[in-house]
């Protein structure tokens, strides 16, 4: 067969001029194919070992299983914030207003506002009335003015009803008093102006008077102390830090001696409030009402010190009130407990 095979080589290599030797060559490459060195069988499982190998190398699925390790995952340290400092309000200085029957402390000392710079000293030397204002050094000014209605009303005035936060503050001697709190969420003021309680802190009625105070914000009595949120931050650090709470300071004076006044003879009573609304109608051309006052059971008569507007060598007035009538009149009491003429 083999034989056949080259005989026809042969004649084709001879009608194509073709060398026997190159002939012989190509025969002898295809009578012994070249044989692949490894067997297939043990070649493809070490091909998908070593694809394996690559894939866990790049992809790692056990890198985000960290170490497993038996001790318990510490519990992070959690870093409270400084307090802020309380002020000691007993320490502090009271201002009382007669006129209103109110009173006022504020610190000691603090940072005075000086021509040129603020320097440490002493507060309480810019105290100024002027009219229904009165202004604490650069603390706080009180806006006072009368008001038959509630404090609601005169939210809904100034448009500030449903605007802000309120609550109530308890322990003033007041006939109602509010805290003005953040603005509620929504009701930002988005409009050309101020909001309508800027600045203001708390709000108070009494005796049909209303009282709002307002935290200065820009320093005008040269000599008076700064509020905390005014003073330089790098010379007063600890003032700065200080948290007053105007609430905490501002009280009426409390209605002393009595509350009612009872005619032991007839049995009729008044109570303070209806005598101090007669007294201002009556008596408010002599001078101002004091909180001060008593009740003299025999006469049936309730007396409020007053402030005269021109006084008088050796006189103590007083306004009187007859619980029986309603009426009041001024007695001054020149020369001893004088009873008033009926």
């Amino acid at each position: 067969m083999e034989e056949k095979i080259e005989e026809e080589i042969s004649d084709v290599a001879s009608q194509t001029e073709i060398k026997p030797e190159e002939v012989e060559k190509s025969l002898k490459s295809i009578k012994s194919p070249r044989r692949f060195p490894i067997p297939l069988k043990i070649l493809f499982p070490v091909l998908l070992v070593i694809i394996i190998i690559i894939l866990v190398v790049i992809f790692n699925p056990f890198k985000k299983l960290g170490t497993i390790s038996n001790k318990p995952t510490p519990t992070p340290t959690k870093i409270l914030p400084t307090p802020t400092p309380t002020p000691s309000y007993n320490s502090w200085k009271t201002y009382k207003n007669e006129k209103y029957g109110f009173e006022f402390k504020y610190p000691p000392k603090g940072a005075v506002h000086g021509e040129s710079e603020d320097i440490e000293g002493e507060c309480g030397n810019a105290i100024k009335e002027t009219g229904s204002e009165i202004t604490i050094d650069n603390f706080y000014t009180i806006q006072v003015f009368d008001w038959t209605g509630t404090i609601d009303d005169y939210l809904l005035k100034k448009g500030a009803k449903d605007k802000y936060e309120f609550s109530e503050i308890k322990n003033s001697n007041a006939d109602e008093a509010v805290k003005v709190g953040d603005i509620k969420a929504g009701k930002e003021i988005v409009s050309v102006g101020y909001p309508p309680l800027m600045y203001i802190p708390a709000i108070y009625k009494y005796n049909d008077k209303l009282f709002v105070i307002t935290q200065v914000q820009t320093p005008k009595n040269i000599g008076g102390c700064l509020h905390p949120s005014l003073v330089d931050v790098a010379k007063y650090q600890d003032l700065k830090n200080e948290k007053w709470d105007v609430t905490k300071t501002f009280k009426f004076l409390k209605k002393n001696n009595i509350e009612n006044c009872i005619d032991k003879n007839t049995s009729v009573k008044m109570d303070f409030s209806a005598a101090e609304k007669i007294a201002s109608a009556s008596c408010s051309l002599d001078g101002t009402l004091k909180q001060t006052h008593m009740c003299n059971e025999n006469t049936g008569t309730l007396w409020i010190d007053l402030t005269p507007n021109q006084p008088k060598s050796g006189c103590n007035p007083a306004c009187v009130i007859d619980v029986n009538t309603k009426k009041a009149e001024v007695n001054w009491r020149c020369t001893g407990l004088i009873e008033p003429t009926k």
